[in-house]
């Protein structure tokens, strides 16, 4: 008898279709197909049909199916069941992009989506591998990471669940930056930098170099400075190099941004 291997090889229904159309790779032999749906939230069948031609057009509603396939012959034998699971999902949600951050457990938030009854979220690296901090069950459309996350460049994820056991897509994810530097120009005998969303305060070091031994001394070192511009004309004439990075103080916990570039001047 011949067998019914190849019949998954192109099946199942494309996910993210409402109406979906399942195709099966044709078997020379065969007469005829039984193809049955199974909606795994009450175990019950949905669809079945016998169609003669490889491809099944059926009505499914978001959720989880599986799907079971077989070959009919002419002599009245049928090939083993053949069996894929598949779901078919709501529209992703839209999430708004968050601003970059020195906060380590910022609020990220996101549209209501109808209907909805509970959100997931996850916060993974950029490829979306490998996952930072997960929470389910919130019923707001905005939430504070509760695990604080170390400087760097994450990607931020958000699904919808609902009642009816049916759940979003995952979509494309958004970018989410933690901790990044202070931009720091000079210009006219003062430092600039700007102020990252979260900053409480910065922490600034300024040095100086030694004319006759090239040694570096430290002119200005403080950890909580308030200010995003620091004069310096008022100096001696000398090479001088800077960095800064921002902090966050909240709670009696303490974040820090990564370190500004060093930046190097002349004053004369």
């Amino acid at each position: 008898m011949e067998q019914c291997a190849d019949c998954l090889r192109q099946a199942g229904p494309d996910p993210t279709l409402q109406l979906p159309t399942i195709r099966w790779q044709t078997i020379g032999a065969a007469i005829g197909y039984q193809l049955q749906v199974t909606d795994l939230r009450i175990g019950q069948i949905v669809a079945e049909g016998r169609p003669t031609e490889p491809s099944f057009t059926v009505d499914l509603s978001p959720g989880p199916y599986r799907l079971r396939i077989r070959t009919l012959y002419a002599n009245g034998e049928v090939s083993e069941w053949n069996q894929r699971d598949f779901e078919i999902f709501r529209p992703a949600v839209s999430v708004v992009p968050p601003a970059a951050t020195v906060d380590a457990t910022p609020v990220v938030q996101w549209m209501v989506q109808s209907g909805a009854d509970h959100y997931q979220v996850q916060v993974t690296d950029r490829s979306g591998q490998v996952l930072s901090y997960r929470s389910v069950g919130i019923r707001e459309t905005d939430h504070r990471i509760a695990t604080p996350l170390p400087p760097g460049e994450y990607q931020l994820w958000v699904r919808s669940h609902y009642s009816d056991g049916s759940r979003s897509l995952w979509g494309m994810g958004v970018s989410l930056s933690i901790g990044a530097a202070p931009h720091v120009t000079f210009a006219n005998g003062t430092l600039n930098w700007n102020r990252p969303v979260g900053t409480t305060s910065f922490e600034i070091l300024l040095q100086r170099q030694n004319p006759d031994d090239l040694r570096w001394t430290t002119v200005v070192e403080t950890d909580y400075y308030f200010q995003t511009s620091l004069p310096v004309r008022s100096q001696p004439a000398g090479q001088y190099r800077f960095w800064g990075r921002a902090t966050r103080s909240e709670a009696g916990d303490t974040y820090f941004s990564n370190w500004s570039r060093l930046v190097r001047f002349e004053l004369v």
